[in-house]
């Protein structure tokens, strides 16, 4: 009964109320629009159309051009007139609006100005506020002047429960809400302060899409503190075809807005009809709203148009997006990423230009079956919430297209970081524009091949006497390569200067004839040649292919030197062999050889009678058996004939027992491959150097477990920079805070090896996306054994997740702790339960408030890795944090 009571009081009460304010006053509280005077005066939730400014200042955030708004209303007692104008300005959107209200003579005129500023702070949030002054004039000499302002913001909610693009559900769903009358009320009535001092919020959103036939409905709830009232809007508009619009809508509150007595009544009906002509859209609107005055009923009708002036920008993107280099073959660029420094990557130039700002841009890379195996996109935008600070710097911001890089760089990966097999590729990029207009660049056709050009070389003889008597007056050699790559060949003398060169771009010669001469037909000197054959194809893979030890020779009892290598390491056991070639062997009297440094000290000698050595094999030691210093050797042979005659020869050879040397360096100094567009790639510069050159190099970067994790490889001197996506050869992600070792082996030509630990790559902690959401898995938290007791050696790592999560405002925070399957299965909930505690307790101390953090313990229910090694228990052993959305 005392229940019963207390509802009748209340009931009571809304009579009572109802005449609190000048009947016909009305119209000021509920807020007038050219399309919310059909839906029951509601407008809080729509941020796109300048005339509900008066409703809510965020309302005007989206205008892209001059929109104009203008709306009349009379009745037997009244007569409104509201305009505005909207126009996007550097850094938002600024309105002006006016509204003039007369009559009836117990309320007299009131009239206003408003000057607002919007701002769509993201694609979610828009954010507005308005200031105002209003006069109030009733009777001769009573006038009172309101000045304040008025604060609003709108949400897109992200979440839809409609399960078909058309057909009956809930999407588009918008929050609306405005803090009015903030200021100074004129009161020239007792009981009619103007403006209301209140709030008003709503939410709608659409519920039928058909294509041609559309619905939205919505309701709005409004409370005024002075004076008191409360008032709630029901609406529902239907659009036919995008140009018919019928309103409909409810309104029940005290003080007459919306009742059966005096004042306005409870429902409202409109209708508009919208159109284009010449790039200029406009729609008129009209409504049917019942009013009653002095218990004698009426209504007002209102007519309204907006209309929108200037261009807007319904041109897509012009993206051009092309190789950048010349060197393309039939349209088609041709790489080969083998870390060599020549053609690894491909560099595809970008310049998108558009009439508005590029707001996505994405780059996909297909093979011959359309598959995508690599993607390029926008710096993706997370909504990492906003703290004071970073709303007040994004409400002034100027407006600012997406980054667009100047060039896409592609390395010849996948997604999953693994090299894509060799072949044919096709590379597009799209980009969409803040009017949601696409473009679409032409295609680039890419070739990825890593395979160096094949051949090889065979001489018939070596030694050659152009002298013109008929016998092996001239040199025979025949070559076999691959007909498609370009080749190119140089005679060289034993000083390595070049004599004579061909270059073949087709029809390679099988055989070559060479007789003794230089390009201009003149007979080179007596002596040792090589011949040297380049071969490269059109993804810049190079090999080479020899001949040496050619000898010419025109004398009668010469001597020439050959060598097997040009130089060789002593430690590594090598040899190297000097060939003695002579004219004749018949009628040595006596030979001698000796090697020596260049300072002319002897270190190794050989002398003999007629018998000639086919070689002569140094080891790099001395007499002594000791091994000389590195340097270049000179080996000198002369050989004396019976006749008298007495030729020497010589050839030189380098000894390098030194490995070669290299520096190591990356940036960023802090890795965080999580594609939030900081830090996403590593760049590292290897730079090798040894003097008898490179042969071969292989960096392993080592994971927690000192097993390899990735591997980049090569001949010859690596790339000045290399790029990695922080991904393993097997496609796996780093973990997050963990220091990654880097093993370096070079080898160079002479068989020198260099292993070492270059360096160490520092992980950021990494906060993923996944289907889940947010996502930050640590495996480097330590504990006590069998305990929840943070070891402190790893405190900094949660200092710097705190720093993260602060950044993360807008999330809620679960811990979940995770074990190994060491123990029983009760053990390990429960001390994974404590240890996410013993987490959300530190990080409550460093500043993340303990609200918006649960903890959560899994025990060894979900292992991400093999729990029957200890690299897999290690992995297992985690706190994970899933950042979850308020």
């Amino acid at each position: 009964m005392k229940v019963m009571k207390k509802m009748w009081i209340v009931l009571g009460l809304f009579p009572a109320l109802a005449g609190a304010i000048v009947d016909g006053s009305q119209w000021i509280y509920l807020g007038v629009t050219p399309a919310g005077s059909g839906n029951g005066y509601a407008g809080v939730t729509s941020d796109e159309r300048s005339s509900y400014l008066f409703l809510n200042p965020a309302a005007p955030a989206y205008v892209q051009r001059l929109n104009l708004s203008l709306q009349v209303g009379i009745s037997p007692w009244q007569s409104l007139v509201n305009g505005s104008f909207s126009m996007p300005i550097p850094t938002g959107v600024l309105s002006v609006g006016g509204k003039l209200l007369n009559g009836p003579e117990s309320l007299g005129g009131v009239n206003g100005f408003f000057v607002g500023f919007s701002k769509a702070i993201d694609r979610y949030l828009s954010f507005g506020f308005d200031g105002y002054m209003m006069v109030h004039g009733a009777g001769s000499n009573q006038m009172d002047i309101a000045v304040g302002g008025d604060i609003g913001a709108i949400v897109r909610l992200r979440k839809s429960f409609a399960p078909f693009d058309k057909g009956i559900g809930f999407k588009d769903n918008v929050v609306g809400i405005t803090l009015k009358g903030l200021g100074k009320p004129a009161q020239v009535l007792a009981d009619t302060p103007v403006p209301a001092i209140g709030i008003r919020g709503g939410i709608s959103g659409t519920w039928m899409d058909y294509g041609w036939l559309k619905a939205q409905t919505g309701t709005e709830l409004n409370l005024d503190v002075w004076p008191f009232q409360v008032y709630g809007i029901g609406y529902t508009t239907f659009s036919i075809v995008d140009h018919l619009y019928l309103r409909g809508g409810l309104v029940l509150g005290n003080n007459g807005l919306g009742w059966f007595g005096n004042g306005v009544n409870f429902y409202t009906l409109g209708a508009s009809f919208a159109y284009k002509i010449n790039e200029v859209p406009f729609e008129v609107f009209y409504s049917y709203n019942p009013v009653t005055l002095n218990n004698t009923s009426s209504a007002m009708h209102m007519a309204g148009v907006q209309v929108a002036f200037g261009y807007i920008d319904e041109k897509p993107p012009v993206v051009d997006f092309k190789v950048a280099s010349s060197d393309l073959v039939d349209g088609v660029y041709y790489f080969s990423p083998n870390y060599d420094g020549n053609k690894d990557v491909v560099e595809l130039a970008v310049n998108i230009k558009d009439e508005s700002l590029v707001q996505k841009w994405e780059v996909k890379i297909y093979n011959e079956n359309n598959e995508v195996v690599r993607s390029f996109r926008s710096e993706e935008e997370r909504d990492i919430g906003l703290d004071f600070v970073r709303f007040w710097k994004k409400l002034w911001a100027k407006k600012a297209a997406v980054p667009v890089p100047e060039k896409i760089v592609w390395d010849g990966t996948s997604d999953k970081g693994t090299l894509v097999p060799e072949g044919k590729y096709f590379v597009v990029m799209t980009a969409r524009d803040e009017i949601n207009n696409q473009g679409t660049s032409s295609t680039n056709a890419l070739v990825l091949d890593v395979t160096a050009p094949s051949g090889s070389i065979a001489l018939y003889d070596r030694i050659f006497s152009p002298d013109g008597d008929g016998n092996k007056d001239v040199l025979k050699l025949d070559q076999q390569v691959s007909s498609s790559d370009r080749w190119r060949a140089e005679l060289r003398n034993a000083s390595g200067d070049v004599v004579l060169s061909w270059t073949w771009q087709t029809n390679i010669p099988s055989s070559l004839t060479w007789d003794g001469t230089d390009a201009k037909g003149q007979l080179l000197s007596d002596g040792v040649y090589d011949y040297l054959l380049y071969g490269e194809d059109l993804a810049g893979n190079k090999t080479i292919l020899s001949a040496k030890g050619i000898v010419l020779t025109t004398q009668k009892q010469s001597l020439f030197v050959n060598l097997d290598k040009q130089s060789f390491s002593a430690l590594k056991g090598q040899t190297v062999s000097f060939q003695p070639m002579v004219s004749e062997r018949q009628g040595i009297e006596k030979w001698s050889a000796e090697i020596g440094n260049d300072l002319g000290e002897v270190v190794y000698r050989w002398e003999g009678k007629a018998d000639l050595p086919t070689n002569f094999t140094w080891d790099g030691k001395d007499e002594q058996k000791k091994v000389v210093k590195d340097g270049p050797y000179t080996f000198k042979m002369k050989v004396v004939y019976e006749s008298g005659h007495m030729p020497e020869a010589e050839s030189r050879v380098i000894l390098d027992n030194t490995p070669p040397a290299f520096t190591f360096e990356f940036d960023p100094p802090l890795f965080s491959p999580d594609n939030d567009g900081e830090n996403d790639t590593l760049y590292i510069h290897l730079l090798t150097e040894d003097p008898q050159n490179v042969k071969q190099w292989e960096m392993v970067i080592l994971d927690p477990d000192k097993k390899p994790f990735k591997i980049f490889k090569g001949e010859g001197n690596p790339a000045p920079t290399i790029r990695w996506d922080g991904r393993s050869d097997n496609g796996e992600l780093v973990e997050s805070a963990q220091d990654y070792t880097v093993r370096l082996t070079v080898e160079d030509t002479v068989g020198n090896t260099l292993t070492t630990n270059a360096g160490v790559i520092p992980v950021d902690i990494l906060v993923e996306q996944t289907e889940l959401g947010l996502r930050i898995r640590i495996n480097s938290i330590e504990f006590e054994f069998g305990k929840a007791n943070l070891r402190s050696a790893k405190m900094p790592i949660l200092d710097r997740l705190a720093q993260i999560l602060k950044k993360y405002s807008a999330y809620e925070i679960e811990v979940h702790g995770h074990t190994d399957n060491i123990g029983s299965e009760q053990r390990n909930l429960e001390l994974s339960l404590q240890r996410a505690q013993a987490v959300k307790d530190y990080l409550v101390k460093k500043g993340i408030p303990a609200r918006r953090m649960t903890t959560k313990g899994f025990g060894f229910q979900y292992p991400v890795a093999d729990n029957a090694t200890e690299e897999g228990r290690r992995k297992n052993r985690r706190v994970e944090f899933i950042l979850i959305k308020k």
